[in-house]
């Protein structure tokens, strides 16, 4: 009897691993994440009144029906199908564009694409409130009348003239859009790319008459050494801020990083002088735009910013005193500045240009106003969601990149320029990648940036 029972329950248990979800461990460990880190996935659940088990579900719903027999015979689990399950459930679920992000292997998956635009070669003049073809363009004849979605005109410069050009927003390649001209559906061929940047430098500042021109491609450094030489040579550029008519940032590419790597730039504009009291005023100012935002407060998300070791212990001990709170809002600030620097200053950006680059243009543009000029292209749009963390599932070894702040109603991102996650930064002139330096050449009249900012 004793043997039957033994036999039985041996069979039971071979039966179940049998039939048990290879995923299941990750699966655990994943639900934790969407609500206690994710504040995104977090901020659906509690909207749509969703629950952390309907999308295990929905994740291993998928994954069984497209996962790989022989995948899962090789190594237990198809990482490629787990990995996209994961990717279309939070695709699906998560109302609010985050930036999450799924990695295994050389698979990389994104809940929600970036846009680019893709441009047409027909230019409008603008009338009043009338868009008017500026040239003939094929069978579409000089004089005729806009009548479609003005979003999808775009301003530029050409020969010290203001046009707009015809574009449209897409994730994927496209090669034709219908445009709507007399009220009659045209066809127009479009095209686009983000460029390639000549010449890859983390930085390279040069003066060029009265115009400074900085590139900078990261703000972020592994060699210590690397990171004071850049700041040394920021100090000899910041110099050169008193005697000059404008400034170019050349953020294009710059896929983010620190905001500290910017900040010098952005003091040495508002303020002639160091001193603690600026500083003061300086730090007030950068807690001020930001302010607004929302931050994840829960166990799971202070033992993640403890071992990370980005914070100090006075904002633990403040987010533990608030552990009841699930979401901390910063309260918002009010500060005002009157800046020293009245030249120009341009930017340019491309849909490479992500987090701090982004933060700082648009603190520039905040505080500076009509005196910053941004060129290019769509920039990334990687603000609305920060502070991204890195999750490593324990069986499959998947790694999730998940953020914990929201920073949708933060005072920096009410800036016109500012159109969200996925679409970023509008520049105030738009352009093809090959025609920016001409652009810039006829903003700033100073013909020598052909020989010194590359394509």
């Amino acid at each position: 009897m004793k043997k039957a029972f033994l036999i039985s329950i041996f069979l039971i248990i071979s039966i179940s691993s049998i039939f048990a979800n290879p995923i299941d461990n990750d699966c655990d460990y994943l639900e934790t994440l969407l609500s206690d880190v994710s504040i995104d996935m977090s901020l659906s659940l509690d909207e749509n009144n969703l629950t952390t088990q309907e999308i295990i579900d929905e994740i291993k719903s998928i994954y069984n029906n497209t996962a790989s027999a022989r995948e899962e015979k090789k190594s237990g689990i198809d990482k490629k199908a787990f990995a996209s399950a994961i990717n279309e459930a939070y695709r699906k679920y998560s109302k609010i564009n985050g930036h999450a992000a799924v990695l295994s292997g050389n698979d990389f998956f994104v809940p929600f694409e970036h846009q680019f635009i893709f441009y047409s070669d027909l230019y409008f003049t603008k009338e009043n409130d009338s868009y008017i073809v500026y040239k003939n363009y094929k069978n579409i004849k000089k004089g005729m009348r806009y009548t479609g979605n003005i979003d999808n005109l775009f301003k530029t410069i050409q020969n010290n003239q203001i046009l707009y050009r015809y574009g449209i927003f897409s994730t994927k390649k496209i090669k034709n859009s219908v445009i709507s001209i007399d009220n009659k559906d045209f066809t127009l061929s479009v095209y686009g790319n983000t460029g390639s940047v000549k010449n890859r430098k983390d930085y390279d500042f040069k003066k060029i008459d009265n115009c400074v021109y900085l590139k900078i491609e990261k703000c972020s450094y592994s060699d210590k050494n690397l990171e004071k030489q850049f700041f040394a040579d920021s100090e000899k550029i910041i110099t050169d801020f008193k005697n000059t008519d404008s400034i170019i940032f050349d953020f294009r590419n710059n896929l983010g990083g620190f905001s500290k790597f910017l900040n010098q730039f952005s003091y040495a504009l508002i303020f002639e002088e160091k001193t603690k009291e600026n500083e003061n005023k300086f730090d007030k100012w950068n807690r001020s735009i930001t302010s607004g935002h929302k931050r994840i407060n829960t166990r799971t998300m202070i033992n993640k910013t403890i071992s990370v070791g980005l914070a100090p212990s006075n904002y633990i001990n403040y987010c533990l005193e608030n552990i009841d709170n699930k979401y901390l809002v910063e309260a918002e600030e009010s500060v005002t500045l009157n800046p020293w620097y009245k030249g120009k200053i341009y930017i340019m950006i491309n849909p490479l240009t992500c987090s701090a680059a982004e933060d700082f243009s648009l603190s520039l543009k905040k505080l500076f106003g009509d005196n910053v000029i941004i060129v290019g292209q769509n920039s990334n749009g990687s603000l609305d969601f920060t502070d991204v963390y890195r999750y490593i599932l324990p069986d499959s070894k998947i790694q999730i990149n998940l953020c914990a702040v929201d920073f949708r109603e933060s005072n920096l991102l009410k800036e016109k320029c500012w159109h969200g996650d996925t679409k970023g930064i509008f520049p105030d002139y738009w352009c093809k990648p090959t025609d920016i330096v001409t652009i810039l050449t006829e903003l700033t009249g100073n013909k020598k940036l052909h020989n010194f900012i590359k394509m």
